[in-house]
């Protein structure tokens, strides 16, 4: 089993980007900086920044002796805002109290020791009464947390910090700021730092106020001198929280948006991580499984190993056979027994670091259980086939379907020649697989390694089924990109807001992600068939983004829905998706309905 938290064990190939980075903030010239390390959910952020992190404190540790080489970095975690009104508050004291603890740990560095903590501790008292002022609880006894005028005497150019204190006591916010950012470039240029590195995270969990929040005070600081902000998002949801803070109506002649605009402002350097290759993947897969199955010692020498190859070679995967030719009398039994699973990886999930990592440890939970069972001929890339399909959003349901399938014929699936059909220009053929197996997608998991012709699946869907019976299963995992979408979808009242909003809000998904959105309104319409919600969102699609011409998508829609109590609001959706095609068509006439809202389709059409 692996952790599924940040790591500064590079196994993804990303200490090139902690390099490169790192060279980029060390150069004087590029100071101040705004760094955005973006990538979708789970691709591995958190860990560059900590590979960046160790990056700098290793260069520091080598400075050692030459004051003005000092660096301070300083960690915020996006889920610790309070809220809107606070967050730029939030983000000043973090910083002020790293400044802090930093020159307590070395003391001996600074001279003026005692001064720099007077002036810290001077701004840490004005942002934490302008804080209080923000929730109007800043009642007479905050008042000692006032500095006094001794206080202030003691620092130089008291004039400055007078005029500070007099902004916090008016709750000027505009001239407080303005006169922070002075009094803090001065105080880190007097401290001798070369360089103060603010890390932003998990902005992309927040909801879009919050986000706004975060980038407001990001842009307080983006002109102070010898800093860097390195911000790590998905920066589509950066994008739509700023669509959704500031409604700026894009025009038509518009080449780009508002809001990738307001970003590309505030985000001096864009840093997009890719999605891994299929040799990437292999990499990571096989240098997880050797992380699990060997002791610590020796993993740790294979991983220097890969980091060697890694200097000179960036495109080729380091594979089981580069491992052992480099580690001789080594046992690698456990490992290759599991390799036979990443074709299958590799081929059917999509590459994110972290899908891959939470797919291998449900994988060892129901390999777990099934040695615990006692079936000792469960094959785990069999077992792999199936999860993958499990783990389609779109094609999940399959996953059941095959359930029953097996249960009806004693655990053997009635394959015949499906398999070898699905490669055929002519497709399939069997009647019992033809109208739901005909996708591109399950052809090509049909005929995909190992055949599961003539295997008894009994105890594979027993494991696969009551594993995780009582968690969410893993097959609706939903990023939470499409859970705010869907949210603020359905917060819509009236279908002239509908309209405006939803091409904005499902123009830049990724066909997984509508997939995933269609997921979560097929979810509602069990409970709810009527749901006004889900009705609304579906009938002002009018430019049909979230179903497109996928027959398969249109089925999940629908799959174990109570069609019967689908009311007639729905009938301008159903309409529509009888005019796609002759698929379509047949399939929304198929389906079960009352007789007011066929009646409502048949007049809508």
């Amino acid at each position: 089993m692996w952790s599924d938290n940040e790591t500064t064990q590079d196994l993804l190939g990303y200490q090139v980007h902690a390099d490169l980075l790192k060279k980029i903030i060390l150069s004087d010239s590029m100071l101040p900086i705004s760094i955005g390390v973006f990538g979708n959910w789970g691709s591995g952020k958190s860990s560059l920044m900590l590979l960046l992190q160790q990056a700098l404190k290793e260069w520091e540790q080598s400075q050692q002796g030459e004051n003005h080489n000092m660096i301070l970095q300083v960690y915020f975690n996006s889920w610790q805002f309070e809220s809107y009104d606070t967050t730029k508050l939030t983000m000043i004291e973090s910083i002020l109290e790293a400044l802090d603890k930093d020159i307590e740990k070395r003391r001996s560095f600074f001279e003026k020791a005692d001064d720099f903590f007077a002036r810290i501790n001077f701004l840490k008292a004005g942002v934490f009464v302008l804080k209080k002022t923000y929730d109007n609880l800043t009642p007479e006894w905050l008042k000692k947390w006032l500095p006094s005028k001794e206080d202030i005497d003691i620092i130089a150019e008291k004039d400055k910090y007078n005029n500070l204190l007099e902004d916090i006591s008016k709750g000027n916010t505009s001239k407080f700021i303005a006169t922070f950012r002075e009094l803090f470039e001065e105080l880190i240029d007097n401290m001798g730092y070369k360089a103060v590195i603010v890390y932003v995270d998990d902005l992309d969990r927040c909801d879009p106020k919050k986000i706004i929040g975060c980038l407001e005070a990001v842009k307080l600081f983006v002109n102070v001198k010898k800093t860097a902000f390195v911000i790590g998002a998905d920066e589509r949801i950066i994008e739509y929280a700023i669509s959704q803070h500031y409604p700026i109506q894009m025009k038509k002649e518009d080449i780009s948006s508002p809001f990738s605009d307001y970003l590309e402002k505030l985000i001096q350097l864009p840093y997009k991580l890719p999605r891994l290759s299929d040799n990437e993947q292999e990499t990571y897969i096989t240098l997880l499984l050797c992380k699990n199955h060997l002791n610590e010692t020796l993993f740790n020498q294979i991983h220097q190993e890969y980091l060697n190859f890694r200097k000179s070679d960036k495109h080729s995967g380091y594979n089981i056979a580069n491992i052992k030719a480099k580690s001789n009398g080594v046992d690698f039994k456990e490992v290759e027994y599991r390799l036979p699973v990443v074709p299958l990886v590799k081929q059917f999930l999509n590459g994110n670091p972290r899908q891959l990592k939470r797919f291998l440890n449900t994988l060892y939970v129901r390999q777990e259980l099934a040695e615990v069972a006692g079936f000792s001929d469960i094959r785990p890339e069999v077992l792999t086939k199936l999860m993958v399909l499990e783990y389609n959003t779109l094609y999940n349901s399959r996953f059941e379907e095959l359930y029953k399938i097996q249960k009806a014929n004693d655990g053997v699936l009635p394959l015949e020649n499906v398999e070898e059909e699905a490669t055929l220009e002519n497709g399939i053929q069997n009647p019992q697989w033809k109208d739901n197996w005909s996708s591109d997608y399950l052809k090509k998991w049909l005929s995909s390694d190992p055949s599961l012709k003539d295997i008894n699946l009994q105890n594979y869907f027993w494991v696969a089924r009551d594993a995780l019976k009582n968690e969410t299963p893993i097959a609706s995992l939903v990023t939470n990109k499409i859970m705010l979408i869907f949210k603020n979808l359905c917060t819509l009242q009236t279908n002239n807001a509908m309209k405006k909003e939803l091409p904005k809000m499902i123009q830049n998904c990724e066909e997984s992600e509508k997939d995933m959105i269609v997921h979560l309104i097929n979810n509602s319409l069990k409970k709810d068939p009527k749901s006004e919600n889900c009705w609304r969102i579906l009938h002002c699609d009018e430019s049909n983004l979230l179903i497109g011409d996928n027959i398969d998508r249109l089925k999940l829609l629908v799959s174990n829905v109570k069609t019967e109590e689908i009311g007639t609001d729905a009938n301008s959706f159903f309409a529509r998706m009888k005019k796609i095609n002759d698929e379509f068509y047949t399939f929304v006439a198929n389906i079960p309905k009352s007789a007011n809202l066929e009646k409502a389709i048949e007049r809508k059409g």
